[in-house]
């Protein structure tokens, strides 16, 4: 089958190799889903240059095939597996999902709404289940809390505005630099503010919508400077949960500041967690979420259906580089797939 490996060693300058390699076994609680897409992610970069792992989800076959999310159609079924045949529609995260075929724990397989195509399931789990862990398990949210989300126009930051919503926040309010970032934003349901602009002042703005004007949780995806403002606009017992640091990795705290308003500030990622925690993630995320997820937003209140993320551009699984850095420079809330087949 085609794959995209990481080269080792991997540096800054490194580029995935296509390579015609052994199609993979499922081994016991395992399924192999033959490939019709997979989406890419801003970590798949970090992942080439060998600086991203996911030890609960690779393999050891003496390679690393690329690649975190998957949709296809399941092609063989391992050893004490429930609940999957054969030619059944599945999405999943997983380990390298750049090639042909992919396998897949199956308690992290989710069947696909109905409504939606391959590519566009290509484009949920890692969205799905970064957001719910940040929101919900990190964040702690609660009905009525007031919810801040940084870089919300990205792909992960639009779904964690309309995860905050679904789990009964309000108001959700997102950041973006550009007015169609806002306009992203805005469709989901929550309010949308520029980044450029101070956040204190331009959280003032919320006068005429709602008298809540400090958040209690940030769902912070910059870092930085950004980060850093929106610590200091938390609600007395907030909370702010670290998932991106595109705009920085460090900021200046005030201690004190921290302590008189009994800030908590959390950190997440799916780097060093092991497989029973992924497993978690994803039994939520099909009870929690998949129910909500219709092919876009239509009608009803804010909460009441997730939209999957528009898809930006389509690559072929062979120029799987390209996809990768046309991520890295875009401006666009969609999401970038490989068309595997």
């Amino acid at each position: 089958m085609i794959a995209m490996l990481v080269e080792p060693p991997a540096g800054d300058h490194a580029r995935l190799r296509r390579a015609d390699i052994s199609p993979p076994a499922p081994s016991c609680g395992e399924i192999l889903v033959r490939a019709a897409a997979s989406g890419v992610n801003r970590a798949d970069a970090l992942q080439r240059r060998g600086r991203y792992r996911q030890p609960a989800l690779e393999r050891d076959d003496g390679f690393l095939v690329a690649g975190m999310e998957v949709a296809g159609i399941v092609d063989d079924v391992g050893d004490n597996v429930e609940g999957w045949s054969r030619g059944d529609h599945v999405m999943a995260m997983c380990g390298g999902s750049y090639a042909e075929l992919a396998v897949v724990d199956a308690a992290l397989a989710m069947r696909p709404p109905a409504a939606l195509d391959q590519r566009q399931a290509a484009c949920l789990p890692v969205a799905l289940m970064t957001a719910y862990d940040a929101v919900a398990l990190a964040g702690q949210v609660r009905p009525g809390q007031f919810v801040l989300v940084t870089g919300a126009s990205s792909v992960v930051g639009l779904m964690a505005c309309q995860v905050a919503q679904s789990l009964g926040a309000f108001p959700v309010l997102g950041l973006s630099r550009s007015e169609h970032g806002r306009a992203a934003i805005s469709a989901t349901g929550a309010l949308a503010l520029d980044t450029r602009a101070p956040l204190a002042s331009e959280l003032g703005k919320l006068d005429a919508l709602t008298d809540r004007r400090r958040p209690d949780l940030v769902i912070d995806h910059v870092g930085g400077d950004v980060a850093a403002q929106a610590i200091a606009c938390l609600n007395l017992g907030g909370r702010l949960v670290s998932v991106g640091r595109l705009g920085g990795r460090t900021l200046q705290l005030d201690l004190n500041e921290l302590a008189r308003k009994r800030l908590h500030l959390v950190g997440t990622t799916f780097r060093t967690r092991g497989l029973h925690a992924y497993r978690l993630i994803a039994d939520d995320v099909r009870r929690s979420l998949l129910p909500l997820v219709a092919s876009e937003r239509v009608g009803g209140q804010p909460g009441e259906r997730i939209a999957p993320p528009g898809i930006d551009r389509l690559f072929p699984l062979d120029k799987a580089n390209e996809a990768i850095d046309y991520t890295l420079t875009r401006n666009s809330p969609g999401k970038v797939v490989l068309d595997v087949n």
